[in-house]
């Protein structure tokens, strides 16, 4: 049931089977406006600090969707680390992002 106060995560890729905490709730979702592309740096994921690499991720598409699913976020569940600063890098908009130790 939803209500103003969940914490939903639109969950792809490999986020469907290990989204780094155990949702209270998992729903089919369409995310239109968003296509996975291969539009971020990442030098946790692939390659290194000197010389990040490419990995998919959610990038501007007034045409497209994005198939996945909509998990809600129970605050008192189980979670694995999660990132202290969520950021990304695009082929466009280059930013910094950190992961936690």
């Amino acid at each position: 049931m939803m209500n103003g106060n969940d914490l939903w995560v639109f969950a792809y890729g490999s986020l469907l089977w290990d989204p780094g905490f155990e949702p209270a709730e998992a729903v089919r979702a369409r995310l239109d406006g968003w296509r996975r592309s291969f539009c971020m740096w990442s030098h946790m994921f692939r390659g290194s600090e000197e010389a990040p690499g490419l990995v998919l991720a959610l990038d501007a598409d007034p045409q497209a969707s994005c198939e996945g699913l909509a998990l809600r976020v129970d605050p008192a569940g189980k979670r694995r680390s999660w990132p202290r600063c969520v950021g990304a890098s695009s082929s466009r908009t280059p930013t910094r992002s950190e992961s936690s130790p």
